[in-house]
């Protein structure tokens, strides 16, 4: 992807007002060319949402890792939130990825998870403590 920051600045600005008026929330992480997405909502909203996301031009090799239901949000703050990790956050993949790549997918449903929620917790700590 030539110019992947504006690309997924141009899915954001897409993907918030669509899912809060869908009541879909998330969490997008990108790194390294490959991304990671989170989903959550009530089901057949979800599944439209990623209809959507299968079908758009900017998203290639789309692969469910999971579907699950669950009693709580975990990205409930955001219509989307999205991070692009650096290179000098690679010992947070190393460290809950296990293998020390981000290769999305070949992780498991609780690992990447697992990844998306942490990253979550990190971006809300920071969008508080710059408030």
């Amino acid at each position: 992807m030539a110019d992947l920051p504006a690309t997924v600045a141009d899915v954001l600005r897409s993907s918030r007002p669509n899912n809060a008026r869908a009541n879909v929330t998330g969490m997008l992480l990108t790194f390294g060319g490959f991304f990671l997405q989170a989903l959550e909502g009530p089901d057949e909203r979800v599944r439209t949402t990623l209809r959507r996301v299968a079908a758009d031009p900017r998203h290639t090799e789309v692969k469910l890792l999971g579907a699950d239901f669950c009693s709580a949000r975990a990205f409930g703050r955001w219509a989307m939130c999205a991070n692009d990790l650096s290179a000098a956050d690679d010992d947070i993949l190393k460290v809950l990825d296990g293998r020390g790549e981000f290769v999305p997918y070949q992780m498991t449903t609780a690992a990447a998870l697992k990844l998306l929620t942490s990253i979550a917790a990190i971006h809300a700590r920071q969008t508080e403590a710059a408030v």
